[in-house]
């Protein structure tokens, strides 16, 4: 993913969770914990760090 993308990705996040559609849940060890509001899927974030891409997964 190019720095780019992750910054539109990181938008629309921030979006979501501004809307009320996404709610963030916790912070562990450098992952940031989220659910779905609509579907109650929970996913793990975890932020790119110079060579590390970081990713967005189902929890």
């Amino acid at each position: 993913m190019t720095e780019q993308e992750w910054l539109d990705f990181d938008l629309q996040l921030v979006k979501k969770l501004g809307s009320n559609k996404m709610q963030h849940l916790r912070d562990v060890d450098g992952e940031h914990f989220y659910e779905c509001l609509s579907c109650h899927e929970k996913w793990k974030l975890r932020d790119p760090d110079q060579g590390f891409r970081g990713y967005f997964l189902k929890a």
